[in-house]
Parts: C-alpha cells; sequence; structure tokens
C-alpha cells in the first residue's frame, strides 16, 4: 500500500513477479497436485482433464 494523497490510504499496483521465480511457485504447486492426484489413485490424463475444467472458473485479471 502507499499513501500519496491525503484522502486515504491508495493500494499500489501488483508487482510481476521475477520470471524464475514464477516459475518455481509453478513447480511447487504442480508438484504437490501432481501427488495429491495420484493419493486419489487417478492417472495425468484425469488430473489435466480435471486442470483444463477449472481454468474457466478461475476469475480473470
Amino acid at each position: 500500500m502507499t499513501s500519496r494523497v491525503r484522502t486515504g490510504t491508495v493500494v499500489a499496483p501488483r508487482q510481476a513477479m521475477p520470471a524464475q521465480a514464477s516459475r518455481e511457485q509453478l513447480a511447487d504447486a504442480a508438484r504437490g497436485y501432481a501427488a495429491a492426484v495420484r493419493r486419489l489413485g487417478l492417472d495425468l490424463d484425469a488430473a489435466v482433464a480435471g486442470v483444463r475444467a477449472q481454468w474457466s472458473h478461475l476469475p480473470g485479471e
């Protein structure tokens, strides 16, 4: 947050995450998801289908 006006607090625009950090965060999330899918006894095709099915339900940026 920043405060550059006298009328209150203004939320600063979101800073982009560095590409390497984004890739690392994606790898961590994917590893956790893959492990959960395997524990459920499902295969890679089911995992990908699950992500595809939910993708359109995510809020847009």
